[in-house]
């Protein structure tokens, strides 16, 4: 099989989202099928990340 994506590439899964029906990993947040995007995710992740390290550092001094 080959990749068509880098995604496909390194986890061996579609990156590819069909509009309204959301793939398992999206590049882009599809709205239409309620999905969120990889970009979306990775977003979420950082600020809850940011979130945390900035209650921590409060709670230190």
């Amino acid at each position: 099989m080959i990749p068509r994506s880098p995604g496909e590439a390194l986890l061996g899964l579609p990156m590819e989202a069909k509009r309204g029906g959301g793939g398992l990993l999206s590049l882009d947040s599809d709205l239409e099928g309620g999905s969120m995007g990889i970009t979306a995710l990775l977003r979420h992740s950082i600020c809850e990340n940011s979130e945390q390290i900035l209650e921590r550092t409060a709670k230190t001094y």
